[in-house]
């Protein structure tokens, strides 16, 4: 009995230890991830003279529904048959709100639209500047609450420069962080 409440102590001990450590390991991949991502964007802009658009318009299909539209116009962008160039890894495509176009809009072999996600599984944010102001709902899996969850998502302002956007004139990308709230201090950016 007293070999196991050791362990037990042993184990809980370790465990908060190890956290911190975890979660920077997740922070890394993250920002890994939106370089990555940055850099296919910024191929894109090279060879298609604009940023990737953060809706709809001007694809081979309409979104089936609001959430995730941002993410999932980016991805559909970056995975076209016409932007053969460097790609995120496919292994951080996600689909949190599970939807799919009425036909293949990439070169991935399916109708689903994906988003490109960050280490904890949830879709990174992605705003071009003509639709900063606009507000955007995001599916995100919120740890503490053990559950899928929208969220309302906005391009960041600069306070520090009289509150204007930052990357004014590119694009915003968030990951929601390790809470899987958008909005929080944990959030990850392009541009901070």
């Amino acid at each position: 009995m007293v070999v196991l409440a050791v362990i037990g102590i042993l184990m809980v001990v370790l465990v908060t230890q190890f956290l911190p450590f975890l979660r920077r390991g997740e922070e890394m991949k993250t920002r890994a991830i939106l370089e990555q991502v940055r850099t296919a964007i910024d191929l894109y802009e090279n060879a298609q003279g604009d940023f990737p658009p953060s809706d709809f318009h001007g694809l081979a299909s309409a979104s089936p529904n609001a959430v995730n539209a941002g993410s999932e116009s980016l991805t559909a962008c970056l995975f076209s048959p016409n932007f053969p160039d460097k790609r995120p890894d496919q292994k951080w495509l996600v689909n949190t709100d599970g939807d799919s176009s009425e036909k293949p809009l990439t070169d991935l072999g399916t109708k689903e639209l994906f988003e490109v996600g960050d280490a904890w599984g949830n879709p990174i944010a992605y705003f071009h500047n003509r639709d900063y102001g606009k507000t955007m709902t995001h599916r995100a899996y919120d740890p503490k609450a053990n559950e899928w969850a929208d969220y309302e998502v906005e391009a960041r302002r600069n306070p520090a420069q009289g509150n204007s956007y930052y990357s004014a004139q590119d694009y915003q990308l968030i990951s929601a962080g390790a809470d899987g709230r958008f909005g929080t201090q944990d959030d990850l950016t392009n541009f901070q």
